[in-house]
C-alpha cells in the first residue's frame, strides 16, 4: 500500500528542513462502511468507503507544519498551480475530496493555456497539487494553469515558464505559486 509522496504506507516521508518528523506518523486507517440506511453525509460526521487506502488526512499535514492551531487558513490569497496537461475531472474530484474530508468548498478556477492535451501521469500530480493546496490552504483561491507544452524553455509556446508568468501577471496576480514537474 502506497501513502503520501508515494512512500510506503506508515514510512515517515522526508520532510522540509526545520519540520520537525514525529516517530510514529498519524496514518489514518479507514473506518467501518456506514449503516445501511445512513445518510451519506450526516453534518460533522466523516465517511470513508470500507476497504479504502489508509493514509494521510488534512490534518496530519497541516500538524506537519504545524498549522493545527493556526488561524492562518489562506483566507484573501490566490494560490496559482502550474502543471502541464489538462485534467478534467479536476473540478469535481476536489469538490469530492472536500466533501470527504470535511473541508470548506474551494473557490476554484482552471484557465488553460493553448490546448493541453490530457496525460493520465500528469492528471495524479494535478490530482495531488490541488487538494493538497486546499487542504493546507482551505481559505485560499486556488487557480490552476494547465499548459499545452510541458517545456521550460523561454521560446516555448504555452509552455510551464509561460504558465508561470500567467500566474504571477495580471490575469491572475497569485499571491502564492507551485509547479510541479511530476
Amino acid at each position: 500500500m502506497v501513502g503520501l509522496w508515494g512512500q510506503p504506507a506508515g514510512a515517515v516521508p522526508d520532510v522540509a528542513h526545520g519540520i520537525e518528523r514525529a516517530a510514529h506518523p498519524p496514518v489514518h486507517v479507514a473506518p467501518p462502511p456506514r449503516p445501511v440506511g445512513a445518510a451519506p453525509h450526516a453534518a460533522g460526521v466523516r465517511y470513508v468507503a470500507a476497504g479504502s487506502p489508509a493514509g494521510y488526512i488534512p490534518c496530519d499535514v497541516r500538524n506537519a507544519y504545524h498549522l493545527a492551531t493556526s488561524s492562518l487558513t489562506g483566507a484573501g490569497q490566490t494560490i496559482a498551480i502550474v502543471d502541464y496537461s489538462d485534467d478534467p475531472s479536476i473540478a469535481s474530484d476536489l469538490t469530492a475530496f472536500s466533501s470527504d474530508l470535511g473541508l470548506p468548498a474551494a473557490p476554484f478556477s482552471k484557465r488553460l493555456l493553448g490546448a493541453p492535451p490530457v496525460d493520465s501521469g500528469w492528471t495524479h500530480e494535478i490530482t495531488l497539487d490541488v487538494e493538497w493546496a486546499h487542504a493546507i490552504a482551505p481559505g485560499a483561491s486556488i487557480v490552476l494553469i494547465e499548459t499545452a507544452s510541458s517545456s521550460v524553455g523561454t521560446g516555448v509556446s504555452n509552455g510551464l515558464i509561460q504558465g508561470l508568468d500567467y500566474a504571477v501577471g495580471s490575469a491572475v496576480n497569485a499571491d502564492v505559486v507551485s509547479m510541479s514537474w511530476a
